[in-house]
């Protein structure tokens, strides 16, 4: 799911973690102005890497 609002882009990865579980990766980049603010192409690659950490943290268990 990925929000280009105004203010900050947005992006959210869903996950399933087991057959009753899932996990949500949220990231959002509020910058420190509209000039330091990340594209939501630059979110979303921050969310995925962050997910496939969580994922190899996962597997590693």
């Amino acid at each position: 799911m990925v929000e280009s609002e105004d203010t900050a882009p947005l992006c959210t990865l869903y996950l399933d973690a087991a057959d009753n579980a899932s996990v949500r990766v949220q990231i959002q980049d509020f910058g420190y102005d509209e000039l330091t603010r990340g594209s939501s192409d630059d979110v979303c690659r921050r969310a995925e890497m962050l997910a496939q950490s969580y994922l190899e943290a996962a597997r590693s268990r």
